[in-house]
């Protein structure tokens, strides 16, 4: 979930004053943008239900940035003061292809070159912010990508996702 934004304003607006249409990608009208941001609007902005039941309309005041406050260092068991330890953070990203696939077939019905173009690359900057969560020199981590998975990794990737909690249960 991309707590710091409303996922209509991901999407340029056609309808804004410096508004370019030359500066869309070929096959994707401003007419297109519409109907993209109206589906996002529907399903996705943070006043809208979801299915899961989570309250999103203060996620953006809540979480504004995906890259801080920094994630504090672990305290050992009966220690006062934390160790040197960072905390474990684990960011699974879904497969472009994949996501931009199911947004096109599913209920949304948006181009794949839409999600591609606006959607992906946000979604790839928001999940790099989360890797800076956690401070540690030398800290070579980088988003894990489920291939063949869209959003809902857990489901198109079960066996991804038990390995993914093995393996931060095996380093606690």
């Amino acid at each position: 979930m991309i707590a710091n934004t409303d996922f209509v304003s991901i999407f340029p607006d056609p309808d804004d004053a410096g508004f370019d249409p030359d500066s869309l990608p070929k096959g994707v009208s401003p007419q297109e943008l519409r109907y993209t941001r109206s589906q996002f609007r529907k399903f996705f902005h943070p006043t809208v239900p979801n299915p899961e039941h989570f309250d999103r309309r203060k996620l953006a005041e809540m979480l504004p940035f995906s890259d801080r406050p920094s994630l504090p260092l672990i305290a050992a068991p009966g220690d006062e003061k934390p160790s040197e330890k960072a905390p474990l953070l684990t960011v699974v990203g879904h497969d472009w292809d994949e996501f931009a696939e199911q947004c096109e077939k599913g209920t949304m019905a948006v181009l794949k070159q839409v999600i591609n173009t606006f959607m992906n690359p946000m979604w790839s900057r928001y999940n790099d912010g989360l890797l800076r969560l956690v401070h540690t020199p030398g800290n070579s981590n980088t988003v894990k990508v489920a291939s063949g998975c869209g959003h809902f990794i857990q489901k198109d990737d079960a066996e991804l996702v038990v390995r993914e909690i093995k393996h931060l249960l095996h380093n606690l």
